[in-house]
């Protein structure tokens, strides 16, 4: 038997499984944009899916707002791991930053830098997140509704991270969920963050006193 002929079998065993991998992928892929519409047509939102090598995305307006949900890379220990990523453009009269992070997020909240942290008094939700604002006190008022963080530690978990720009509030989750339930959960959580944020009142200061 030639070395070539000995070869073969590693061969066609190593082809198998590179197709085999291909295959679960495909499927993978088909069951999450099969859920993707379900969650789309649920929330009367649209799903674009484009060419062949685009990437699907979903878009429309939810509760009142513009929301993108789509993915996104991010390099994790030299690794690419993809993220589902679910925008919402929200006022923001405050102008307040604020990141909540899970602790296995392994990332730091770069986007915050300078920002304090802040410690809510939920003794559940300060070990489960890193957070972090440019006004505590305004973030501690924010985050004081006991639905909104039992909301926010049922979504938590592996690479959990939740930033409040200026004019848009975004979660980022590593890994692609395909899960509808999941996915509404995390919509109306940042919904429901979104509405807190907007009814905050902005401090105008009037003239000092006069002597």
């Amino acid at each position: 038997m030639t070395g070539a002929e000995s070869a073969l079998p590693y061969i066609v065993l190593a082809v198998s499984a590179v197709l085999l991998a291909l295959l679960l992928a495909h499927a993978g892929e088909q069951r999450r944009l099969r859920n993707w519409g379900r969650l789309a047509e649920r929330n009367a939102l649209h799903l674009y899916t484009g060419a062949t090598l685009a990437i699907p995305y979903i878009s429309g307006v939810y509760r009142g707002r513009e929301l993108v949900m789509d993915t996104a890379g991010r390099r994790v220990k030299k690794r690419e791991v993809m993220s589902t990523r679910i925008t919402l453009h929200t006022r923001n009269p405050m102008r307040l930053s604020l990141g909540i992070r899970d602790h296995t997020y392994r990332d730091t909240l770069a986007e915050l830098t300078g920002a304090q942290d802040v410690q809510t008094g939920d003794p559940a939700v300060d070990r489960r997140f890193e957070i972090r604002a440019n006004s505590e006190v305004i973030a501690r008022r924010v985050l004081a509704g006991e639905m909104l963080r039992r909301k926010l530690l049922a979504a938590g978990g592996e690479g959990l991270q939740i930033v409040l720009g200026e004019r848009e509030l975004r979660l980022t989750k590593d890994y692609i969920e395909s899960d509808v339930e999941r996915l509404q959960s995390w919509i109306d959580l940042l919904s429901d963050l979104a509405d807190i944020v907007e009814r905050q009142a902005p401090v105008v200061l009037g003239p000092p006193p006069e002597v």
